[in-house]
């Protein structure tokens, strides 16, 4: 997994080299910066956009996985969240407290059945399969990419106090919403009468992965080729892939 990601990277990253000379300094310094300024203030540092795009995860996972274990997942997600509690902005122990819930043990089963995962499985499974991505690569924002006066403003932008809350927020939505459906799933599918039949504990997590990041897809998820329309056109990732997973999974359940 990391090693497609890796590769799609690596991809982009030449993709953007391949922009020279005075077409170069204009993606460069003044396209590119300028998109990325106005994605943020457009996402990022707009609070509704956050409420928006958690309504949409959690509408997204529904249409996908329907009500079993739904609720249990979206607490679960909150609870592996608060090991690490490292969102800026966000104190999730106390916000556990608030519902009557707490921090799990590391050791703590959360999923029981054909397999089980502990918490802490849980939380190094999302982390390693990519699962867990920074706030610019959800956003798609590009700031590897900016150079000049202006690619510094948007850096300093999101950098600054006020950035840093607003990546949080993002973060901790992106990394809620997909944390809850990569738990519901493990839930559903390590059941006796899981939809996908009697799997290996790999292969469970595999698919999960894949179903989760095609539900809630980020920038290092485009193919070599579709990277390269990244540059050119704000949002891609959302037209590419999240649109029709969602037509998809509407279509099917």
């Amino acid at each position: 997994e990391m090693a497609k990601e890796l590769h799609v990277l690596d991809a982009m990253v030449r993709t953007d080299r391949r922009f020279q000379g005075d077409l170069g300094d204009f993606f460069h310094k003044t396209y590119i910066p300028i998109q990325n300024i106005w994605k943020q203030l457009v996402t990022v540092f707009r609070a509704g956009h956050h409420v928006r795009n958690h309504l949409g995860n959690i509408f997204m996972i529904w249409i996908a996985r329907g009500n079993s274990h739904y609720l249990s997942s979206y607490k679960d997600a909150l609870r592996v969240m608060s090991l690490k509690n490292n969102y800026h902005g966000t104190d999730l122990l106390e916000s556990l407290t608030a519902i009557g819930e707490r921090m799990p043990k590391s050791s703590e089963v959360l999923v029981k059945g054909r397999h089980s995962f502990t918490a802490d499985e849980v939380a190094k499974l999302a982390q390693d399969h990519g699962l867990m991505s920074s706030y610019a690569t959800t956003e798609d924002l590009m700031l590897e990419s900016a150079s000049g006066r202006l690619g510094r403003l948007g850096a300093d932008l999101s950098n600054s106090r006020v950035g840093r809350v607003a990546g949080g927020a993002s973060n901790f939505v992106d990394h809620h919403g997909k944390l809850q459906h990569f738990i519901q799933i493990l839930k559903q599918e390590s059941a006796q009468h899981g939809k996908w039949g009697k799997l290996s504990k790999a292969e469970l997590v595999k698919r999960a992965v894949n179903e989760v990041k095609r539900a809630h897809p980020d920038s290092l998820m485009l193919t070599p080729t579709e990277a390269r329309w990244r540059f050119l056109i704000p949002f891609y990732t959302w037209f590419a892939k999240t649109l029709p997973f969602a037509m998809e999974s509407a279509a099917r359940n």
